[in-house]
């Protein structure tokens, strides 16, 4: 079309950029099949909670997994967790890929499948803010020095992906719109003590 271009009002626009928003969330969240879904571990019983955002070096914890009892084992590597996922969260809401990569070991497929969805929501001039997950259940299923098996059970009940109006903070607001919500889903994951820091290796559906 030739001609003067069509002025759209701030209302117009912010109503379109969330509809667009809701389907960029909805496409992006199934990309990747078997994908990661955020932990947040640090209560043994059913919780809600937001990540805090942590740098990536605190993921390093001296001692995270107790030799005695299982519920030591299970609290031990919830609190592993924790910091993991805080980190986690931190490079989603920064769209850190490179910050994302370095919490999963060299060539870990379930690193690979993570730092895509992160770039396809990045590629679209989202972020993703306010991770939460409720965790029903954790199972610690062998452990070393420097290996971890787990088996959870969760679901996402939080996550928002951030646009703004315009592509810019100079050109309109943020528009947020949450993600949807996860049904239950259990997966086993393993993490391997790497270069001084617990790291991602798989994960598993259950």
């Amino acid at each position: 079309m030739h001609g003067r271009a069509p002025v759209t009002t701030p209302g117009r626009a912010s109503g379109r950029l969330r509809q667009l928003l809701v389907l960029v969330a909805l496409a992006v969240a199934g990309v990747v099949a078997g994908r990661l879904t955020v932990l947040l571990l640090d209560h043994p019983s059913p919780a809600v909670r937001e990540a805090a955002p942590v740098h990536a070096s605190d993921t390093r914890p001296t001692d995270p997994l107790p030799r005695a009892g299982a519920a030591a084992r299970a609290a031990g590597a919830a609190a592993l967790l924790h910091r993991w996922d805080a980190a986690r969260a931190t490079a989603y809401a920064r769209g850190d890929p490179s910050a994302l990569r370095r919490l999963y070991v060299p060539r870990s497929r379930a690193g690979a499948r993570d730092v895509r969805l992160l770039e396809a929501y990045a590629a679209r001039g989202l972020v993703v803010r306010g991770l939460r997950t409720q965790l029903l259940s954790l199972r610690v299923l062998s452990r070393g020095s420097d290996r971890l098996r787990i088996e959870v059970t969760d679901r996402r009940v939080g996550g928002r992906a951030v646009g703004r109006v315009g592509g810019s903070s100079d050109e309109g607001g943020a528009v947020a719109v949450a993600l949807p919500q996860d049904a239950p889903s259990t997966r086993v994951l393993e993490l391997r003590h790497r270069e001084g820091r617990w790291r991602v290796s798989s994960v598993v559906d259950g």
